[in-house]
């Protein structure tokens, strides 16, 4: 008769070598389900990122370039998937983002990286579910069948083709990279998350204002011309000295008496405008206060000269024709011209455009240090009440200066005395 506790204890082996035996078949069972083939080594993406080309919300075709280093060092790398969420964990909630325009740029430093990846069509493909998420979830694919060499390290895949929403948010794209392009989960290798912010835009403003700087001075021919209107000099006299028959007395004329007896001064008219569409630079002599007839006329203050205009043994110089003429010394007339415009204060070279009578022989030189001494003989006068133009631009003028030089030469009868005639002038920009 067998013993009991003996039996009993053979029975207790056996029952326990079962039920080992049924914990390893139901081990070997669970383990490739925790643990797929494929991701013994996953891991997460490192040094990750993705640089968007906008944060503006309702942008078309965003392009956004993932960097990432891949950890998985073994397996070939098939397939991506990139989820847009407004959670880094947990249920993917749809952002509202259109998706399903998206393409594929292009990548970098990919193991095999001249197999591109491809947008997977608009289907589903086990963990590809793009069809279902459609405003969630992207794909990309690729057949790259053999990993060779290093198949892991910092890469890059640049994809476009992504329209942003509206809503001010911060979204997180979960990305899962696959061994292979099907999407099965037994293929997931490494993955990890990325951050993206549409954001509101600043709208910043401001305005320039119109700005006209125009300055009307004399100045001695030996000093240097002002860099601008704040530097101009206040003198507004200029004396062309003693005027006879015998030659054309001409601004800027030497004090050598008692030969010539002028202040050797020439006139300047500085202008500076932002108007975009040009300036108008015009002149008027005024009417002397007192005298009769040829008031707007180089003439002796409180004379009567001759309604004529054209006398010359009154005491008022016979004007110069308005459309310009040549001077004759000893044929009586009085006149002005424009011997060119200096542009060496500023920046441009845009009022270039001088009227035809008072256009000197030099104006073509603009930056003439002395055109102001330039041989002349050719002059014109305005006697009218209208504004004459002188000189005229289509675009902004800085600082750019119009020189003027006043002539006169007396007639044999010219009368003795002192003559003066004041001029006015005009700058009109259009904005």
């Amino acid at each position: 008769m067998r013993d009991p506790i003996n039996k009993t204890v053979v029975k207790f082996k056996r029952s326990f070598r079962e039920y080992f035996q049924i914990m390893v078949l139901l081990a070997a069972s669970i383990l490739p389900m925790v643990f797929p083939s494929g991701t013994a080594s996953a891991a997460d993406l490192t040094d990750r990122k993705a640089t968007i080309s906008t944060s503006k919300p309702s942008s078309t075709d965003v392009e956004f370039i993932f960097s990432y280093n891949i950890p998985n060092t073994t397996n070939t790398k098939g397939g991506i998937i990139y989820q847009f969420c407004t959670t880094p964990l947990g249920t993917c909630t749809a952002s509202g983002w259109t998706l399903t325009g998206f393409t594929h740029d292009s990548q970098a430093s990919w193991p095999n990286n001249g197999t591109a990846f491809a947008a997977h069509a608009a289907t589903n493909e086990n963990d590809c579910s793009q069809s279902t998420n459609a405003t969630t979830m992207i794909c990309f694919e690729r057949d790259e069948t053999v990993a060779t060499g290093t198949t892991g390290g910092a890469v890059t895949h640049t994809i476009s083709g992504i329209n942003t929403n509206s809503t001010i948010q911060t979204v997180y794209i979960r990305i899962s990279l696959y061994s292979d392009d099907d999407f099965q989960t037994a293929d997931l290798l490494d993955s990890g998350v990325v951050a993206v912010a549409i954001v509101r835009q600043l709208t910043v403003s401001g305005r320039v204002q119109e700005r006209l700087n125009f300055c009307v001075f004399a100045i001695d021919d030996a000093a240097a011309l002002p860099t601008n209107c704040a530097a101009a000099p206040t003198t507004t006299s200029i004396d062309i000295g003693i005027v006879d028959s015998s030659a054309i007395a001409t601004s800027p004329v030497d004090n050598n008496p008692p030969t010539s007896q002028g202040n050797d001064f020439y006139g300047a008219l500085q202008v500076n405008t932002n108007a975009q569409d040009g300036i108008t630079v015009t002149y008027f002599p005024e009417t002397a206060s007192t005298g009769t007839n040829e008031l707007r006329s180089f003439r002796v203050p409180g004379a009567s000269c001759d309604v004529s205009g054209t006398s010359t043994t009154d005491p008022c110089f016979v004007d110069a024709s308005g459309s310009g003429e040549t001077f004759t010394a000893g044929t009586e007339r009085f006149g002005m011209y424009i011997p060119c415009i200096d542009t060496t204060q500023g920046t441009t070279t845009n009022l270039g455009s001088v009227a035809g009578a008072y256009d000197g022989s030099d104006n073509s030189v603009t930056s003439g240090a002395d055109c102001e001494n330039e041989a002349a003989t050719d002059f014109a006068w305005s006697d009218s009440t209208t504004a004459a133009t002188l000189a005229s631009s289509s675009n902004v003028v800085d600082d750019e200066i119009i020189k003027v030089r006043f002539a006169a030469t007396a007639s044999a009868t010219t009368p003795t005395g002192s003559y003066t005639v004041v001029t006015t002038y005009i700058a009109t920009p259009q904005f």
